[in-house]
């Protein structure tokens, strides 16, 4: 028998249930009364989870889809002209990838770019530099058409759960060497933040206060000693540290040493810009460009993915580890195809391969792989949930 939930834009169906043993709380995946109570559940799952948050290992970024533009007026010509820069903004964001390949279709879609916004207002700021009022448009952008377009142009799809990046960064100003923090050099604060939200990069800076310097000397930044960034990481609750040495060269020349640090991988590399700022937002780029590679998922080519997971004995368990499965933009339905006792079999139809999503997971810690159990080729990997606990 097959029932059937639909859930945010995503097919969830229960192929078959087997009861050799019972679970606490009746998990019963037939019956209707349940499905019902499995909506409640998962309702009171999410509002005490928005409630009760706490850092994990990757953080939803949850503004990748709202742009904010400089416009001159309220006009229908303006306006196109804006979110067309605003769809671009978009796609380069959700995709990972610098710049957008030509193509016939997003080319298509920036002739119809109002198909792709939900909703959009205007807004005058006041430009803290010198208190002059500027007029912005401020665009909702619909996921589901974004996502519907990247599949129609086989472009990847980096997932919204990104690691959150601390900004470790050594300047040379005027023969002194200084690094770039939260409180001061609002002018290098802004050229990081204005391209690491082109890219879709949620990210800090360090205070530098007493107990960062404590933590952190300005050397190490500056030499990149990766184990002295470590206890600065913990401080921040940051995924991946990010460090960079900029050095002034002659004829305005600014060499860059870069490295990228998460708990199993560091990339390093060596490059030149030509003025201060762009080392700044070649800075964030190249870290965009190094997490994009590692995270998006580039095949269109859908596959089904088996995985068990054990030891689900109560509905708000089993709930819990469906809306994870869920939250990932790369997994197209989600199918229950086996439940025998607290033995849950998923199917994930997705264009992720087994390879790809285990980063995820290996980053994530929620669903970890049961190493005791011997692994046969015929048979899914088994994972033991650690979300509830």
């Amino acid at each position: 028998m097959l029932s059937r939930m639909q859930v945010a834009n995503k097919q969830v169906d229960i192929v078959s249930v087997k009861h050799d043993e019972p679970c606490h709380g009746e998990i019963m995946a037939t019956s209707r009364p349940l499905i019902q109570t499995v909506r409640l559940f998962r309702r009171v799952c999410l509002i005490v989870a928005a409630t009760f948050a706490v850092s994990t290992p990757a953080e939803s970024v949850d503004w990748l889809y709202d742009v904010e533009l400089a416009v001159e007026s309220q006009g229908d010509t303006e306006r196109i002209r804006a979110m067309r820069r605003g769809l671009e903004t978009v796609l380069v964001r959700v995709t990972g990838l610098r710049e957008l390949p030509e193509s016939a279709e997003l080319a298509d879609a920036m002739r119809q770019v109002d198909a792709y916004q939900l909703q959009f207002r205007y807004e005058n700021v006041i430009s803290q530099s010198n208190s002059a009022a500027s007029m912005r448009l401020i665009v909702n952008y619909d996921a589901v058409a974004i996502h519907r377009l990247i599949s129609l142009t086989e472009l990847p799809v980096w997932s919204a759960q990104r690691p959150h990046v601390l900004f470790l960064i050594s300047n040379d100003f005027q023969g002194k060497r200084r690094v770039l923090n939260a409180i001061d050099d609002l002018g290098s604060q802004e050229a990081l933040r204005k391209t690491a939200s082109l890219r879709g990069l949620a990210f800090n800076l360090p205070l530098m206060d007493l107990q960062d310097r404590t933590l952190l000397p300005e050397g190490a930044i500056a030499f990149q000693f990766a184990e002295a960034t470590r206890p600065l990481r913990l401080r921040m609750r940051a995924d991946a540290v990010v460090t960079a040495r900029i050095d002034s060269l002659r004829l305005g020349v600014h060499r860059i040493w870069l490295s990228i640090r998460e708990e199993s991988l560091q990339a390093m590399m060596v490059f030149d810009t030509s003025e201060a700022e762009d080392a700044l937002a070649e800075v964030v780029h190249r870290t965009a460009d190094h997490l994009s590679r590692r995270y998006a998922i580039a095949s269109r080519e859908t596959t089904a993915l088996r995985l068990v997971v054990v030891d689900i004995s109560k509905i708000e368990e089993y709930t819990s580890v469906l809306d994870y499965l869920e939250r990932w933009e790369f997994i197209d339905r989600v199918l229950v195809s086996e439940v025998v006792g607290t033995r849950f079999e998923f199917e994930l139809i997705t264009a992720s391969t087994w390879a790809q999503f285990a980063v995820y997971l290996a980053e994530d810690g929620l669903l970890v792989q049961n190493q005791a159990r011997e692994s046969l080729l015929d048979q899914a990997p088994e994972f033991r949930w650690f979300g509830s606990r």
